[in-house]
């Protein structure tokens, strides 16, 4: 639907989205560890005192990286039937293993990320990003307010209209927007 009010893009939307609340509560089983791997890494100190955990650090890094890289690798054969395994079968079990990968590739980009900004010369540079990650579900809800006034045919509709310079101009002043909240 290209075109509409905004009731009518709701009213097509609603039997899609309904099927997605009910797929979404089939995703805690996924996303609830992640906050339990968090607070066991907040409460245990690893964040506060890295120092002190320097050698975890390095074996989540090391280890995260390796095993992610590896069911990257495995989850692109399967899924794109590079293997003798038949495709249904294939596919599935290719799925089944990215819901991991995700998450470990995830510990790999944390742990990395830590390691590098020990120094304070290196935070100094991730400085300017301070602002967005300590508001981060402000700016992800002020960012689909902008953009839905914009792109949407409830609101100003100027998707497809002018310049891609101009998007790009609009995407840009969805981060300048967030960091001077």
């Amino acid at each position: 639907m290209a075109e509409g009010g905004y009731w009518e893009i709701v009213g097509f939307r609603l039997a899609d989205s309904i099927v997605a609340v009910f797929g979404n509560i089939l995703l805690i089983p996924t996303i609830l560890p992640l906050f339990l791997i968090g607070l066991y890494m907040g409460k245990t100190g690893m964040f506060h005192d890295v120092s002190a955990h320097l050698d975890r650090w390095k074996k989540l890094c090391m280890h995260s990286l390796w095993i992610g890289l590896l069911f990257s690798v495995l989850t692109t054969a399967l899924m794109h039937d590079l293997t003798p395994i038949p495709a249904y079968i294939a596919y599935g079990l290719g799925f089944g293993i990215r819901i991991f990968t995700g998450p470990i590739l995830m510990l790999f980009y944390v742990s990395a990320l830590v390691l590098v900004l020990r120094r304070e010369t290196r935070q100094n540079i991730m400085k300017p990003f301070a602002s967005v990650g300590r508001m981060a579900l402000t700016n992800y809800l002020m960012q689909n307010a902008h953009f839905g006034l914009h792109f949407h045919g409830y609101g100003l509709g100027t998707l497809r209209q002018g310049p891609r310079a101009g998007a790009g101009l609009l995407l840009s002043s969805g981060y300048t927007c967030s960091k001077s909240s």
